[in-house]
């Protein structure tokens, strides 16, 4: 095949990761005529195409990260912080841009190893000060350009799920996070006290609403096989106790649709691609990319946590739409539901900003040309070994 001028690196253990890229392609961020997604080959992956098929309307090519065909001046986007770009970004002929695929105020967000890159899109400047208090990058990488704000334009648009209006009824949304790789303190997910499931409860009752959806992330209990026993668990409790529980699975591993068809075959499963949006009137999210998504969509939501200590910014908004251990959840439900336009606003302000102002009005594509542009101009590496004098 010729070399590549644009194209996306994607490794990971499981074929639903496409999933989790897939919304930017129906925003234009992505072109799937022009951005390719050079998937790394792998046997696992292998083996689950017998359960999954690759889209078709994407092109995808299985490569080796130490030979992937791009073109000299190609720009290659990073939507996982995966072990083997390492391989891939030792090809310096090309420009290497970590995206990932969401803003997140989990540890993962602020790895040593975005200095691997050539250029790292955030969100805002709450993810752009995440890199600075963690001494990843300095403030002269960000005055010379090589954190770069894209806004809300790697922050996943999930079409099925739209704010109820005022006086609509509506569900409770549930989305709990996955456990993290690595030990107990990168495993955010409410699962795993069930305590997310509580919150529901709280805030069914205090909404007068009995619908709870839920939805839980692909990697859910993959790496901590327990989370699947505490997880059937906790619906089975919400319906015990006389909630309409549903759960959306279109997104979830494997084992846990199998584990829920053998143990919750009662419970309706959702269809997230009927056409048909789920009015939310409270969202209730992990730390977790969740918690942009729902920004972005506008949707009133509150966060669980069990940590206590946060940067001042985020401390300050956690104080009102975050429960922590200890908490009265219904007390904290009402207070948050209250102002959740004056809250959710100035979580919205530190979270998305912009490179350069005119981005905010740009369509996805023109996001996308942007960023290319931007990136081949190389305004970090001028004077370089690698730039152009």
């Amino acid at each position: 095949m010729a070399g590549l001028k644009q194209a996306i690196y994607l490794d990971s253990p499981i074929i639903l990761a496409l999933r989790q890229i897939r919304p930017y392609f129906d925003d234009g961020i992505f072109s799937a005529s022009e951005t390719p997604v050079l998937m790394r080959r792998r046997k696992v992956i292998t083996a689950q195409t017998a359960l999954f098929s690759l889209p078709k309307d994407l092109i995808i090519h299985k490569v080796k990260p130490g030979n992937l065909p791009l073109a000299d001046d190609a720009v290659l986007f990073y939507p996982f912080n995966s072990l083997s770009n390492m391989t891939a970004v030792t090809n310096r002929e090309v420009h290497h841009v970590l995206t990932l695929h969401g803003e997140s105020n989990k540890f993962a967000s602020n790895r040593p190893t975005a200095r691997l890159y050539d250029y790292i899109c955030v969100a805002g400047p709450l993810g752009r000060d995440r890199y600075i208090r963690n001494h990843i990058f300095t403030h002269d990488d960000v005055d010379r350009g090589r954190l770069i704000m894209m806004g809300d334009s790697f922050v996943q648009t999930q079409p099925w799920i739209q704010p109820a209006a005022s006086g609509e009824d509506g569900a409770v949304l549930y989305c709990p996070t996955w456990e993290g790789y690595g030990n107990q303190t990168n495993n955010f997910s409410s699962i795993t006290d069930l305590s997310g499931f509580e919150a529901c409860r709280q805030a069914a009752r205090a909404l007068g609403t009995q619908r709870i959806v839920i939805k839980p992330h692909p990697y859910l209990g993959l790496l901590r096989r327990g989370l699947f026993r505490q997880f059937i668990e906790g619906v089975k409790a919400l319906v015990a106790d006389g909630f309409s529980v549903e759960l959306a699975l279109a997104d979830a591993n494997i084992v846990l649709k199998a584990l829920c068809r053998m143990s919750l075959a009662s419970v309706p499963k959702v269809d997230i691609s009927d056409g048909h949006p789920i009015k939310v009137r409270l969202g209730i999210c992990d730390i977790s990319g969740m918690e942009a998504i729902f920004l972005k969509q506008r949707v009133p939501h509150m966060v669980m946590s069990r940590m206590q200590s946060f940067p001042e910014e985020l401390s300050k908004l956690y104080e009102r739409k975050a429960i922590m251990p200890g908490d009265d959840m219904a007390k904290k439900i009402f207070a948050y539901y209250d102002d959740a336009e004056h809250i959710d606003s100035s979580h919205r302000e530190i979270s998305f900003g912009w490179h350069d102002p005119s981005l905010q009005n740009m369509t996805g594509s023109e996001r996308r040309a942007w960023l290319i542009d931007y990136v081949r101009q190389n305004p970090f590496w001028h004077n370089t070994q690698r730039g152009e004098p």
